[in-house]
């Protein structure tokens, strides 16, 4: 599972890889600011989008390693403000979960991306201000977005269709219990690896990450392309392949039935006029 971004970055390369099940929706990369360095900026939670993101001049960034979903994300917000990623601020990598929000504690950085919970953890210390939320869909430039996704090779699809069955019957199985179990629920599932962090802090990550997750695991990324070609990224169409999990293999292999209607649908993906940036 990864961003549906590397996605097209593969493509971008002339590497293939199909999207069989979509895990999450909505873009989950909060950015959150050091509270003191808030202040200085005349900064809030409440204040606009717009004025929180200019904010971000001339200070110390991370986007937790140089490369990552994360740190694309910083590079977005910084080029949307016109801020000069290279003259204007410094941004750096140095690391994620508990060390980063120890780095912004101990001033090492004046603001960080990543995903939830770990913003709202600098939040619930009172050592950060959250700048974007998009975890609860504060920007609508992200309110569709391809966040997590299975890719597959398709090679190995063509020649494990029933593993890759599997692996998505699992996943629709996952988010359904997810969707229908209270937030608290999935805590304990979630300390081994966020042990630090506060559990009423994790169940209020996973209550708004879950209202980005698909219960049918079907992609809705008509606004990606937007945000990263503002990114610098060219238009590129993507393969997407929906897996049905219930579906047992053909005789004839993977790709035989309803080849002409997932052809026809790429097709007219492929066909689509760019969306102008805002």
């Amino acid at each position: 599972m990864t961003p549906g971004t590397y996605q097209m970055q593969a493509f971008e390369k002339g590497q293939s890889l199909l999207a069989t099940a979509a895990i999450m929706n909505r873009n989950a990369i909060n950015v959150v600011m050091h509270k003191d360095r808030a202040r200085e900026k005349g900064i809030t939670e409440k204040s606009p989008l717009a004025d929180k993101i200019k904010a971000l001049k001339g200070l110390k960034l991370s986007g937790v390693a140089v490369g990552s979903f994360s740190y694309q994300m910083m590079l977005y917000y910084l080029q949307k403000a016109g801020i000069d990623p290279q003259k204007d601020v410094q941004l750096i990598g140095i690391g994620s979960g508990p060390a980063i929000v120890l780095a912004l504690e101990q001033r090492k950085i004046d603001a960080f991306a990543t995903g939830t919970p770990i913003p709202g953890a600098a939040v619930a210390r009172g050592i950060g201000v959250m700048i974007v939320d998009n975890a609860a869909g504060e920007d609508p430039d992200f309110a569709e977005f391809m966040m997590n996704a299975v890719l597959v090779h398709p090679d190995y699809a063509r020649q494990n269709p029933e593993i890759v069955r599997k692996m998505v019957r699992v996943l629709l199985k996952a988010s359904g219990w997810l969707l229908d179990h209270p937030a608290e629920a999935a805590v304990p599932s979630m300390k081994p690896f966020l042990g630090r962090v506060d559990d009423k802090v994790l169940a209020e990550g996973v209550e708004k990450v879950r209202q980005g997750i698909p219960r049918d695991a079907q992609d809705r990324r008509h606004q990606d392309e937007d945000p990263l070609r503002q990114a610098g990224h060219q238009r590129l169409s993507a393969e997407v392949v929906a897996v049905n999990p219930r579906r047992r293999p053909s005789r004839r292999g993977p790709s035989a039935t309803g080849s002409r209607r997932r052809r026809g649908r790429r097709a007219a993906w492929r066909a689509r006029p760019p969306r102008p940036c805002r």
